[in-house]
């Protein structure tokens, strides 16, 4: 390798590498010959032959152990390089993945809020709060409880974000829940795997609710409380305008 006179080194051929190293050899060997016949002494010939041919091997193997040394390191740069581009487009991958993720929730969300504000729906929950304040259970509460266990399991399994479900659902789940805890208890005594989801999704809404306001009067309802939500859920009939 040489320098060029604005300080950068300039990759010289091989076969200048080579033109010198034959120049070299020639000349070694001329000076052996030229020597010979001066003093014929064939062991000194035979030394400066040999030193020739040495030099010709060493300065051969130097550049092509730097070229060697050069395509390796070139290779490992571009090795780096992809790399490099790898991992930024896995992390594209990723962020991309979770922004669709959130985009699919807050769209499940938006339609499970609809269904739940449905003029059936709000019937159905007018109906079962109305047996439930005279302590009885009906297809109307169980309805109500598969529609939060559903949320459960879809927030369990990360379909439904959790802090959007809070956000959202957070005033009924809890309500339902308190109000009617003791006959869902009873009712898994014949079933006890059911409406486990709704449990989880009370809890986990729950501790949401205490970290996000840890005074929240609705953690635990007071029997005002609860005769007012009674009392607001029987009303229903249709979602006012």
């Amino acid at each position: 390798m040489a320098e060029d006179i604005s300080g950068e080194r300039v990759k010289v051929p091989i076969g200048v590498w080579i033109c010198w190293a034959v120049v070299l050899t020639t000349v070694s060997l001329g000076v052996g010959a030229i020597a010979l016949r001066a003093h014929p002494n064939r062991w000194l010939f035979l030394q400066t032959a040999i030193l020739a041919v040495t030099l010709l091997v060493l300065t051969l193997y130097t550049e092509f152990t730097r070229r060697m040394y050069e395509q390796i390191k070139r290779q490992a740069d571009t090795s780096l390089i992809q790399a490099n581009a790898a991992i930024l487009s896995a992390d594209a991958i990723v962020a991309q993945n979770k922004q669709y993720k959130l985009s699919v929730a807050s769209e499940w969300v938006l339609k499970l809020d609809e269904r739940w504000d449905s003029t059936p729906f709000l019937l159905n929950r007018a109906k079962a709060v109305k047996l439930l304040a005279t302590g009885q259970r009906s297809d109307q509460l169980d309805n109500i409880w598969d529609f939060f266990d559903t949320i459960g399991l879809f927030t369990r399994r990360g379909v439904l974000d959790d802090e959007m479900v809070w956000s959202i659902f957070f005033y009924w789940i809890n309500a339902y829940w308190q109000v009617s805890e003791a006959l869902l208890i009873e009712a898994r005594r014949e079933f006890p795997k059911q409406w486990l989801d709704f449990e989880h999704l009370y809890s986990l809404v729950s501790k949401r609710e205490e970290q996000s306001n840890p005074n929240s009067t609705g953690l635990r309802l007071s029997n005002a409380d609860v005769e007012k939500f009674l009392e607001q859920e029987a009303s229903l009939k249709y979602l006012p305008l």
